[in-house]
């Protein structure tokens, strides 16, 4: 595909200003050739500021050889684009915005639920019965010996007295095929009877370290429910059939470049996930630029034997650090507090959650991450893991005298104490935080930890106050890549059930902008290079029905993608359906 002008395609009229000829779309391939386009009469958010702080827009910019090349008054751009062939495309009062950047995702992960029994729905377990058993029948003839029947998206809170499935309710899908189904978190799951066998689980195996095991009532034998650890360690034993990588990965893609994202990340990377992004990369069908984290426990090496892909691209590919989880989940009461979680039925009134490894563990992480030279993210969804981290960084520079710490990130931020913002901002710890929390579980958040604590989940506003360049991300799979969603629940925290969290947490939409652009840029060391409109930049843009920066708040996340391009290429049309 050419670069840039292919672009011009979408727009009405393109005139070449070396002629002052008018193209019509029919002749648009002449203007190819010139590889030098002027965007104007839109409102182009430049994402950078004044002296003042106020934001910057401008009249137009030019792209050429894939990068902006200019921005500033048309007069200006038009003389910085000299003699020759030149397009001009009138965005027609459209918005302009920098392309969206993803600050935490599972591209891979998301690519394989494509292939999946999808969940999202079910309301009962016949709902997830009904939905395994429709597409075991599709798929049947597909599958080989020793396949895995696998869904994913349920979520418990969904489910009458918010109980997960047990393996009895799997069984009326198959005995003999193991059938696995993933909760919506990704965090914990349920295993049929067949799948239990094959994972090695009967009533003698102990919970590992930093997950459990569900049993049945008065007894040790399982039930078919496994969270964190646990069910980390059965997931990695399913077998699908097997589905062309490539395709599932380009259809992945393609949804990202749909939400105007053209930056994400593979958040946790083993050698499966590598070999994926690698294969797809090399074969010059990965067009989104994938930012990958290394799992730090378990695929260290990875790291070590690929130091040229560290902050480097290798065909829309890069190695950005290592990945560690310090706790579960929220709403699926894994995540570990200081606090206890409002107890359920007969549940111990003083649990906690509790923390995937220990103090001492989490410390050699950072040591590792600081003496490699590499950033670190860490999964912390409660207060007791973020003190965890920020322990151990303030720990571990008073012990080493380092200088840099190399851009540590916390991934979720959900159940932050404000204080801890401060801490994280004296160590050098970037948020990335997950506001869309908010409308999808905040009613779950409230029951669960009150509302002292659940009225200030995402606590963006306290990140902001003290000058922290917070990011934000859907954490895809757990719920699509829709950008503008989350800018809305950043801007508005509304729940489903219609209540108002804390309006001292909003933020306005310009920050909430930022999050997913210019901070984003930061937080995977590209600010030089991404997040704002500005000359010598890669062309990552996307243009908008509407400026999000005027409409009522309320309608942000009605706001659509008209076009996604990246370096200078378009990747998604929706004129066209799609790309």
């Amino acid at each position: 595909m050419k670069k840039t002008p292919i672009l011009l395609c979408v727009f009405v009229t393109v005139f070449l200003a070396s002629c002052g000829k008018t193209v019509q779309e029919s002749s648009v391939n002449d203007a190819l050739d010139t590889d030098s386009a002027v965007f104007y009469n839109g409102n182009i958010i430049t994402m950078t500021e004044d002296k003042d702080g106020n934001p910057l827009t401008a009249e137009a910019f030019l792209v050429s050889g894939g990068k902006i090349t200019a921005v500033g008054s048309k007069r200006e751009v038009m003389a910085s684009a000299g003699s020759g062939g030149v397009a001009e495309v009138d965005l027609e009062g459209k918005t302009v915005l920098p392309g969206f950047i993803d600050a935490h995702s599972h591209i891979t992960a998301y690519a394989q639920t494509l292939s999946i029994a999808q969940l999202g729905q079910a309301e009962t377990f016949d709902d997830i019965v009904d939905a395994m058993n429709a597409f075991l029948k599709e798929n049947e003839s597909k599958m080989e010996p020793g396949d895995w029947l696998v869904g994913f998206g349920y979520d418990n809170n969904n489910l009458p007295d918010k109980k997960h499935p047990t393996k009895e309710v799997l069984d009326r899908i198959s005995t003999t095929i193991p059938v696995s189904i993933t909760h919506t978190s990704g965090h914990m799951g349920v295993l049929n009877s067949k799948a239990l066998e094959i994972c090695g689980i009967n009533a003698s195996t102990p919970d590992p370290q930093g997950g459990k095991i569900g049993r049945e009532p008065g007894s040790t034998e399982p039930d078919g429910y496994v969270e964190e650890k646990a069910f980390m360690a059965c997931a990695a034993k399913t077998k699908i059939p097997d589905v062309s990588t490539d395709d599932l990965m380009i259809r992945a893609q393609n949804s990202y470049f749909r939400y105007g994202i053209t930056t994400t990340q593979d958040a946790r990377i083993f050698e499966k996930e590598f070999g994926i992004l690698k294969s797809v990369a090399d074969n010059g069908k990965l067009k989104i630029d994938v930012v990958g984290y290394v799992d730090l426990k378990d695929a260290s090496a990875l790291a070590a034997a690929n130091r040229d892909m560290h902050n480097v691209y290798k065909n829309h590919f890069k190695i950005g650090g290592y990945k560690i989880f310090l706790d579960g989940s929220p709403q699926g009461r894994t995540a570990w507090l200081t606090e206890p979680y409002v107890p359920l039925n007969n549940s111990d009134p003083s649990y906690c959650g509790y923390p995937v490894y220990t103090d001492e563990e989490v410390e050699d992480f950072v040591r590792f991450s600081i003496g490699e030279g590499m950033s670190l993210h860490a999964h912390c969804n409660g207060d007791a893991a973020a003190d965890q981290f920020i322990n151990a960084f303030k720990k571990v520079v008073a012990e080493t005298g380092a200088e840099d710490i190399f851009r540590p990130t916390m991934i979720h931020s959900q159940v932050i104490r404000p204080s801890q913002f401060e801490e994280m901002a004296s160590v050098g710890i970037t948020p990335s935080m997950f506001p869309a929390h908010v409308w999808y579980w905040g009613d779950v958040h409230l029951a669960n930890l009150g509302e002292k604590r659940g009225m200030i989940v995402s606590a963006v506003n306290s990140a902001k106050k003290v000058g922290l360049k917070y990011t934000f991300h859907q954490d895809t799979p757990v719920i699509p890549p829709d950008m503008m969603e989350t800018i809305w629940c950043a801007v508005v925290r509304i729940t489903k059930n219609g209540v108002q969290l804390s309006e001292d947490e909003k933020v306005s939409v310009y920050d909430a902008l930022k999050a997913v652009t210019a901070n984003a840029a930061h937080e995977i060391w590209e600010e030089e290079t991404k997040g704002t409109l500005e000359a010598g930049k890669t062309a990552d843009f996307i243009v908008l029905d509407s400026n999000p920066l005027t409409v009522p708040p309320e309608n942000l996340r009605d706001v659509k993608v008209l076009y996604t391009v990246k370096d200078g290429d378009l990747v998604f049309s929706a004129d066209a359906g799609g790309n």
